[in-house]
């Protein structure tokens, strides 16, 4: 027997696997029980058919999910090509099942985690073609993991099944093959053709099926057989077979087990969802059942001298009691809350308290809170106030938040985690008196944890008077399970998000996605503070400080980031369509206006009260619709007070509306949150700017102490010294910009105008020429093409700010991009020529009227999106 491989020392041979010989290993550089495969040497000889199976198994080794069996490395040692994996100490789920069926709940949730893991390796262009009981195993604490992922064609089952299905096509006899091996094939593999994901699905299908009834859905003698029934006969209902399956399995698995592919489920993700929408039904019918049987547990006592007794000071407590139901005091709160009308269903939520835990746990604590409000607002009849700022409303007194929130009750409590598990205790507080409306207490596996979150959602409703009825988010939610160290990971990423440092998020959320792929709140916080990290394009990243070497400028237009943007955003929508987050995620990495509202829409209908929903809304129409996106932007304040963003972006459109004073009054107002005072002083130099006040601005940016670390922030300082007349001084500054930033476009297109106005004429246009020749190019990005317009302003070249808006004005990437407001602006507001360097275009009349005919094909184009816009929104208007 091998002693050694590698670092690998050998410990046992396993016996025979699917590819070669298994044996247990110890790794010795990590300390870790492996499981070594060595393959046979008609591979690990074959030159060809060795460099095809390193590269399918390089393909395989980046899957990485919960529920498939990971692959660590492809060794080569003495002469051997190995495989090493993952070791688990399971059995396989056809041993599990052996001819058995399985509790329809424990086959939901094994075929649930499959089909999680299949989600995974198909959004990775991995298809297994060889789902069967034999490729899964079941672990010691009871999940499933998928083994051969990529592997398919190279198992001892692959060989055998392509024996049978060339013996079936050639008319010959397969007579060494069993049947059994073509059992789970779909009836395109069947036939021969072209298989995609949703062969995978037909195949779980078939592994459900049996698992629900001991028996594979299509049976035969000979592969032949099987494989024609496999293409022809429905299968019959698993609820028929077996009457403990619940009849709402049966279209499920029938969907699966489509014979056309169009037919079936799409996505694996989506078959997951619904298999975990019945299971949550499931668990809350067992719930009901067991409430409906305890009262029968209670007997009725024979009445004895003593009950009697008992009797007779009851009889007097409730004398008592009525005497101060009728003179006030405590009864009074008591009468008002028995006979009063229902509670407004409007919920202020103050932070959940950690409780027996370290006190750097508290983004524990506050993430919860931030679920525990997501699930609330998403049930029909409920509404949550102020969740932007939730974590300040720590320690407020009830009545004070619900006097500022306008809120009908309050939510509070405390949560305590302990290793595996979480007990979370609740109380609905009437703000009006005090008393306690309804109290919770949930101790669960915090694997349940967002069973939990949709329990409470649900009880709270109930406790407000309210049936609402179940949605399909909450069904999902009702029977997901997940990874502690991943949702740990999540909630820090929620933390992070929360403190406004998106890259710090970032990693959080990549992480927790690594760790539990399941996690769509995970994927959509991904999405999102992607977008966020490029949007803001600041490279201290929040206003908190400067960094000595700033990482380089990545923009929403970047090709790497769009498509990790996208992937995000897709997977979180398979796992949860109806998630408000998922939907939101969706809208910013659609590639047109009209998409980008569509889902939108379908993220404040599933949350009425979801602000940021409002919020994105009015981003996304802010420079085509003004006045329509500060009705949107309103709303988000009437569901979120202190959203200090929503009211930057109010005065923002004001500007562009020219009601600059309006605009002024509306950044008046004390901003609650002192993260935010950047944001809004920002706001205040744009306003002075546009209305002439360049001092003004310039007096207020000396001031600001993180002036410098902030890439917007210094152009703008420097755009404002040129515009009040103060060349020189704004020369200084953008130099000292570009050298500290040397790959902002702006802040170059910006100092290649100052050196071509002021004795360095070469310089400043060879600066400014470049980015203008870049901006030419056809296949420049949109970010290239708008620093190429501000390069040509800079340069006076009415010429180029022709093409290029007419280019802009044919192309809806591009104009999206020049829509957005970036560095408080957007690109209408650019044009109208009140800050530097858009005064060129504005200075002199000869120019001004050339850019008002070249205008005219963007206003065009402006006109159309903003009748797109109207239409979308119509419905929510």
């Amino acid at each position: 027997m091998l002693e050694q491989l590698s670092h690998y020392k050998i410990l046992e041979r396993m016996g025979s696997g699917s590819m070669g010989v298994v044996y247990r290993a110890r790794d010795t550089q990590l300390g870790r029980t492996v499981a070594i495969e060595v393959l046979p040497a008609a591979v690990a000889g074959d030159a060809e058919r060795r460099e095809r199976f390193l590269q399918e198994a390089h393909t395989a080794a980046r899957l990485s999910h919960p529920n498939v069996v990971a692959l660590y490395e492809v060794g080569e040692d003495a002469g051997e090509l190995f495989l090493v994996l993952e070791f688990i100490p399971g059995e396989a789920l056809s041993t599990v099942i052996a001819g058995r069926a399985l509790n329809p709940r424990r086959a939901i949730h094994f075929a649930g985690q499959v089909a999680d893991a299949l989600a995974d390796a198909h959004a990775a262009g991995i298809v297994h073609r060889d789902v069967n009981p034999d490729t899964i195993v079941v672990t010691p604490k009871g999940n499933a993991k998928v083994l051969d992922l990529g592997f398919a064609t190279w198992t001892s089952r692959g060989a055998a099944r392509e024996e049978a299905l060339t013996a079936l096509q050639t008319g010959a006899t397969s007579a060494g093959v069993a049947p059994g091996t073509v059992a789970y094939l779909s009836p395109e593999q069947a036939r021969g053709g072209e298989v995609d994901q949703r062969s995978d699905i037909f195949s779980l299908g078939v592994v459900l099926y049996e698992m629900l009834t001991g028996l594979p859905p299509f049976q035969g003698a000979t592969p032949a057989e099987i494989l024609l029934q496999v293409s022809q006969s429905p299968a019959a209902r698993p609820s028929t077979i077996n009457k403990n399956v619940p009849r709402e399995l049966d279209p499920i698995v029938g969907k699966a087990l489509e014979k056309n592919p169009d037919s079936r489920f799409q996505s694996a993700a989506t078959f997951a969802a619904e298999l975990r929408a019945v299971d949550g039904a499931l668990e809350r019918r067992a719930g009901s059942a067991a409430r409906a049987v305890a009262p029968a547990l209670i007997t009725r006592p024979r009445r004895t001298f003593s009950g009697w007794i008992v009797a007779v000071l009851f009889a007097g407590a409730v004398a008592a009691l009525g005497a101060l139901w009728y003179a006030g005091g405590p009864g009074t709160a008591l009468r008002r809350r028995m006979f009063a009308p229902a509670l407004q269903a409007t919920i202020a939520v103050i932070p959940l308290e950690l409780t027996d835990a370290e006190p750097s746990r508290r983004y524990f604590a506050d993430g919860l809170t931030d679920d525990l409000i997501a699930r609330l607002g998403q049930t029909t009849g409920l509404k949550v106030l102020g969740r932007s700022s939730t974590r300040d409303y720590r320690g407020r007194s009830p009545a004070d938040l619900a006097r500022e929130l306008n809120a009908g009750v309050v939510l509070t409590g405390t949560v305590r985690p302990q290793g595996d598990a979480v007990n979370v205790s609740l109380e609905l507080i009437d703000p009006a008196d005090g008393g306690v409306v309804w109290r919770g207490q949930y101790t669960r596996e915090l694997k349940d944890i967002f069973a939990v979150q949709a329990q409470v959602a649900a009880d709270v409703a109930r406790a407000l008077k309210l049936t609402p009825p179940p949605t399909p988010s909450s069904e999902r939610a009702a029977s997901r399970l997940v990874d502690r160290e991943a949702y740990d990971l999540y909630l820090r990423g929620r933390q992070s998000s929360a403190e406004h440092r998106p890259q710090q998020a970032i990693d959080f959320f990549q992480r927790a996605v690594e760790a539990d792929a399941g996690i769509a709140e995970a994927f959509a916080g991904l999405a999102e503070a992607l977008y966020d990290d490029a949007r803001d394009a600041r490279d201290a990243r929040d206003a908190g400080g400067a960094r000595d070497a700033p990482a380089p400028r990545v923009t929403l237009d970047d090709p790497a980031l769009q498509q990790r943007l996208k992937s995000a955003a897709e997977r979180a929508y398979q796992l949860d369509p109806d998630l408000p987050q998922s939907n939101l995620a969706m809208s910013l990495a659609a590639p047109s206006l009209s998409q980008s509202l569509d889902y939108l829409k379908r993220a404040v209908d599933r949350d009425p009260s979801y602000a940021d929903g409002y919020r994105v809304i009015g981003d996304q129409i802010l420079d085509f619709d003004p006045a329509l996106a500060i009705d949107f932007w309103r709303r988000s304040l009437t569901f979120d007070p202190r959203m200090d963003v929503s009211r930057v972006d109010i005065a923002t459109a004001l500007v562009e509306l020219d009601r600059q004073e309006d605009a002024r009054r509306e950044l008046s107002v004390q901003s609650a949150s002192p993260a935010s005072r950047g944001l809004v002083d920002r706001g205040v130099w744009i306003i002075d700017l546009d209305t002439g006040r360049q001092k003004d601005a310039i007096q207020s940016m000396r001031g600001f102490p993180n002036l410098r670390s902030v890439a917007p922030f210094w152009r703008t300082f420097a755009a404002a010294l040129r515009t009040a007349g103060e060349a020189s001084d704004a020369r200084v500054e953008a130099s000292q910009l570009v050298q500290k930033f040397p790959d902002d476009c702006e802040a170059r297109a910006l100092l290649g105008g100052l050196r071509a106005e002021h004795g360095q004429a070469a310089a400043g246009r060879q600066m400014a020429g470049a980015i203008l020749q870049a901006a030419g190019e056809e296949s420049a990005r949109p970010s290239t093409v708008r620093c190429g317009v501000a390069a040509a302003a800079a340069l006076s070249n009415v010429g180029s700010v022709t093409s290029l808006l007419a280019r802009i004005a044919t192309r809806e990437d591009l104009l999206r991009y020049w829509s957005l407001e970036i560095d408080g602006q957007t690109g209408a507001m650019a044009l109208r020529g009140h800050v530097y360097p858009w005064t060129n275009l504005t200075s002199k009349t000869e120019i001004a009227g050339e850019l008002a005919e070249a205008r005219r094909p963007l206003d065009a184009a402006y006109a159309r999106e903003r009748e797109v816009a109207r239409a979308a929104l119509a419905p929510i208007r």
